[in-house]
């Protein structure tokens, strides 16, 4: 029976969540029991660095029932229609609720909708400072655009704009 909880894990450690995300060999990897793995499960394998999905969980012993997710791979899993694709610097895990990305570039050709829930902000846009990440762009869900406090001028760009302590600047020629 499943258990609901009503906010996420907070993690004090950096062992991994699961015990099947991270694997040292391919025979610990093909070593899970047949009642302790689904379709879709990725585990990272620590000896060559590759990153695998489940896609048999009948074959989970054998290399039949594995898809590795390397330089160009795109896996559709129509049971739950999520994509798993990676192109050997980024990896992605789109669905229809969610989607991770790991990488330093995620490039869209194509228009993006983004609808949010009553009390939730949809877009965010962060940076990592040292110390944590700075909220430097927001949109809440009544549309309202809100700047993050810059706490030192950044390079002048014209037509660009930002805030610092309660006053906007703006770049002109």
């Amino acid at each position: 029976m499943p258990y609901t909880l009503p906010q996420g894990f907070q993690i004090g450690n950096t062992d991994p969540v699961d015990s099947r995300i991270t694997v040292a060999d391919a025979t610990a990897r093909k070593g899970f029991s047949i009642n302790n793995v689904f379709e879709g499960l990725i585990v990272y394998q620590q000896d060559t660095n590759e990153l695998y999905v489940l896609t048999d969980p009948s074959n989970v012993g054998n290399d039949n029932g594995w898809t590795e997710i390397a330089g160009g791979t795109s896996i559709t899993n129509p049971g739950d229609n999520r994509i798993l694709t990676s192109d050997g610097t980024s990896t992605g895990i789109l669905a229809e609720e969610h989607m991770l990305f790991t990488g330093s570039l995620l490039s869209i050709s194509s228009s993006i909708e983004i609808t949010g829930s009553t009390g939730t902000t949809p877009f965010i846009i962060k940076l990592e400072n040292g110390n944590g990440q700075d909220e430097k762009l927001k949109v809440n869900n009544e549309g309202v655009l809100t700047l993050g406090n810059m706490n030192s001028a950044p390079t002048a760009i014209t037509g660009g704009l930002y805030y610092s302590n309660g006053s906007f600047y703006m770049g002109i020629e």
